[in-house]
């Protein structure tokens, strides 16, 4: 069976029950909040769904763990499907202002 991670918490906030629903029908889903401090759960598919991770990019950086282990699975081949503010993962970041975030340090995958 699929083991399936979603990052689920006020910054990864937008998904669609029907997506979680098909999830749900592919393996067992998992989720995991970032901004809660939680480890990257074993799996075989990671979710980062939309929502406004550069609102809370102080809160994120402080789960380096987190980045690192994201990181290291997507060099491993890991499968990761994000989306919308699940693409802009920042690593660390101040924001000058709510809407922006222009000192980041965002965390690098390479796509293939």
């Amino acid at each position: 069976m699929m083991r399936i991670a979603i990052a689920k918490d006020r910054a990864f906030n937008f998904t669609y029950r029907e997506n979680i629903d098909r999830l749900r029908e592919m393996g067992e889903v998992t989720f995991f909040s970032p901004l809660a401090g939680d480890e990257l759960p074993e799996a075989d598919l990671v979710y980062l769904p939309g929502g406004y991770p550069e609102l809370f990019a102080p809160e994120l950086s402080l789960n380096r763990m987190l980045a690192s282990q994201l990181v290291q699975y997507a060099e491993r081949g890991g499968r990761i499907f994000a989306e919308c503010g699940g693409m802009m993962w920042p690593e660390c970041c101040q924001l000058s202002a709510p809407w922006r975030a222009p000192a980041c340090t965002w965390v690098t995958v390479a796509l293939r």
